[in-house]
């Protein structure tokens, strides 16, 4: 096995897990939500609007024509992987979220493919929908969450 900076950057993020000492360097609000999963408690449960928009977001980055660049089509892949826990496992509020991070390649996914116009109508237009929906969710718990 070759042990690189990458696994060794691992090894030490999950030591700090391992001993809690990540979460002192948490914001508050942070610490807060960690905490409620930690003590098995469901902060907010997966509303059914989004639970539709993620399953037909899936199908769609499912569905949607192959790309020539192999890049392009594993970010579609991996960012679809995102979508799953909306709709299988709703009420797990931590692996709901855990699949945010997958979602995030559809990020760089949306800017390598916004011109070609096979992929508009299936990935781009769906995506920007559904990213602004999720933009508007976490602004409006944001905003809730200050008063």
């Amino acid at each position: 096995i070759v042990f690189d900076s990458s696994f060794n950057f691992l090894v030490a993020l999950m030591l700090l897990f391992k001993f809690g000492t990540i979460f002192s360097l948490l914001p508050e609000f942070l610490y807060g939500r960690i905490a409620g999963y930690l003590s098995g408690d469901q902060i907010e449960p997966v509303s059914a609007l989004t639970m539709i928009i993620s399953f037909l977001c899936y199908l769609l980055m499912i569905l949607a024509p192959k790309s020539k660049s192999e890049i392009n089509n594993s970010l579609r892949i991996y960012g679809a992987l995102g979508f799953i826990p909306y709709f299988l496992v709703p009420d797990l509020e931590i692996i709901v979220r855990l699949g945010i991070s997958f979602q995030y390649l559809l990020i760089p996914y949306l800017l390598l493919t916004y011109k070609k116009k096979k992929q508009s109508l299936f990935t781009t237009f769906p995506l920007i929908l559904f990213f602004s929906y999720k933009f508007n969710s976490s602004f409006n718990a944001f905003i809730e969450y200050l008063y």
